[in-house]
């Protein structure tokens, strides 16, 4: 997709430099630029948590910051505005330790030409969409287009970092679509990838919003249940269980149920550890009869320990 106009957010602390560069951009005929000014790391900060910009231009000499810090700085607040270093030092090495703390793309100030700055903010806008784009596919299933197991990979250590330093607690939860082997014996492997991703969509559908549920393999799904205790645990399982059962057949005779088996994450769990406890309520479970929730309670203990 063409870009016509922007959002520019210019962090330069040397009038002469900003003045010239918004000149720049005035006078740009293909591209309408809306320029806002930050003369510090610290303004900047204020501004990207005020409005939504495409991209910042960014000097590495501030009053409040200096060199890669400030590209790394911005890089945590943010991963998904592209940045362009702008510097005085004409040295390569420089601009590619820029681009290794973050920046898109960088600029030497003595080479500041009009269609070279232009040229260069279109295409690192470009480019940073270009690579999310990428990002997202490579954390999406491609039949059901929820979350894939490297996404959850990245979700339980995220929430494991969580649980270290504040303790907000979560769990995890193994969902098995129950007689799968008989749905593609009647209907084919069709059928099959049809009912994969009816119960995809309705687990993602009865997910609350910060929690997350993805495909890890053939009818087998993963829920991370977000800041969630383990007496919390078990409406929630009972909760997809049922939307699933009450799903509408997709033929006569098929009718799709699941098994559930959960537990709460320890501290000292890793993301095997973890799932294995899972995976063996779920054993549970289908032992039980299949269309079942169970939790995995012999961690309640060390749950209380990890509380306290």
């Amino acid at each position: 997709m063409p870009i016509e106009s922007l959002r520019l957010l210019l962090v330069e602390d040397n009038d002469l430099d900003a003045m010239f560069i918004t000149r720049v951009f005035e006078r740009a005929t293909v591209i309408d630029a809306q320029i806002e000014r930050a003369s510090s790391l610290g303004e900047a900060f204020e501004k990207l948590g005020q409005s939504d910009f495409d991209i910042v231009l960014l000097d590495l000499g501030l009053p409040d910051s200096n060199g890669l810090q400030s590209i790394r700085a911005i890089r945590e607040r943010t991963t998904s505005i592209p940045i362009v270093v702008q510097t005085g030092d004409d040295r390569i090495e420089t601009g590619f330790a820029a681009i290794e703390a973050g920046a898109q793309d960088f600029l030497s100030k003595h080479d500041l030409k009009d269609h070279l700055l232009t040229r260069l903010t279109v295409h690192a806008i470009l480019r940073q969409r270009q690579m999310l784009e990428l990002q997202e596919a490579s954390l999406r299933d491609s039949m059901t287009g929820i979350a894939n197991r490297r996404c959850c990979d990245i979700e339980f250590k995220r929430r494991s970092e969580i649980l270290s330093h504040d303790g907000v607690p979560f769990c995890v939860g193994i969902v098995d679509i129950d007689h799968f082997k008989s749905v593609n014996d009647s209907g084919g492997h069709d059928l099959g990838d049809r009912v994969i991703r009816q119960v995809a969509r309705s687990l993602r559908d009865t997910c609350r919003p910060k929690d997350l549920v993805a495909r890890i393999g053939g009818e087998e799904f993963a829920v991370i249940f977000s800041d969630t205790t383990i007496d919390e645990l078990g409406s929630l399982q009972q909760k997809h269980r049922r939307a699933i059962e009450e799903l509408e057949s997709l033929t006569e005779e098929i009718k799709v149920t699941v098994s559930i088996g959960a537990t709460c994450v320890l501290a000292s769990d890793d993301n095997r550890s973890a799932f294995q406890r899972a995976d063996s309520a779920l054993y549970t479970a289908k032992k039980a009869g299949r269309n079942q929730c169970r939790i995995e309670t012999a961690i309640r203990p060390a749950i209380n320990g990890q509380i306290a």
